[in-house]
């Protein structure tokens, strides 16, 4: 990729007031290109309309397992009852067009200088919550920087130093040259690191800088939309704690 400014987010989960207040930050930011690392549905109130903002304005997108289970329902046997509910719900209200781009969408794609999964690269839908896990991630990785979400906790695993720095709050972080690195860019639509605000981050490639952001959105409205439409509380409710 020739871009410099990258923008990524992942795990949108259906949360347009998120995903609008992102998007409002990242055009202050004078991005070059945005990536989207999965999840644009599940669990959120505008499955459709999710869709739709990321066809218009992300130029590369890979699936994650709730737009998996979306047209498989194979996958939800390792879902939650929140999940599940909620998948069964938006696809009963997803437009086809919404089906057939789900359809087109890749579980991975290799950048010159990074690779992007939305779990893990030995496991579409792994969870990357340790350092013990992203090290077993290591013959995997092509190039020394791998993108993943699916955690929704954003941070970087540095597999040289075996450590984790996580990125609860804004923040920022230089790659050094020839390490090995899998970051995660948290979560738009649903954080779990106890921090409500939407979290993506930005990727300066030039200088090999890492800028996590984290952007406040009316949790409130998307709560009240999820508890309107027959979705369980809980839903709603995490919005509100970050968790």
């Amino acid at each position: 990729m020739g871009k410099n400014k990258i923008a990524i987010i992942s795990d949108i989960h259906a949360n347009i007031e998120a995903l609008t207040e992102v998007y409002k930050d990242i055009e202050m930011e004078k991005i070059d290109e945005i990536i989207c690392l999965g999840d644009i549905v599940g669990y959120g109130p505008n499955p459709n309309e999710a869709i739709e903002m990321v066809k218009n304005k992300v130029n590369y997108v890979i699936k994650g397992n709730h737009d998996e289970a979306i047209i498989n329902e194979n996958v939800l046997f390792d879902f939650n009852e929140y999940g599940i509910k909620a998948i069964e719900w938006q696809k009963r209200i997803l437009k086809e067009e919404g089906f057939n781009y789900i359809k087109t969408l890749n579980f991975e794609i290799k950048f010159d200088n990074f690779q992007i999964v939305h779990g893990a690269l030995s496991n579409y839908f792994k969870y990357i919550m340790t350092v013990f896990d992203a090290l077993e991630e290591i013959k995997y990785i092509e190039n020394n920087i791998l993108f993943i979400g699916h955690s929704h906790r954003a941070g970087v695993f540095d597999l040289d130093d075996k450590v984790f720095y996580s990125f609860k709050e804004p923040g920022e972080f230089i790659l050094e040259k020839n390490k090995k690195y899998i970051i995660n860019p948290g979560s738009i639509g649903q954080p779990r690191d106890y921090n409500p605000l939407s979290s993506y981050l930005i990727f300066n490639q030039e200088d090999q800088k890492l800028i996590f952001k984290r952007v406040p959105y009316e949790f409130d409205i998307t709560r009240e939309k999820i508890i309107k439409n027959g979705l369980p509380q809980f839903l709603g409710d995490r919005l509100i704690i970050g968790f």
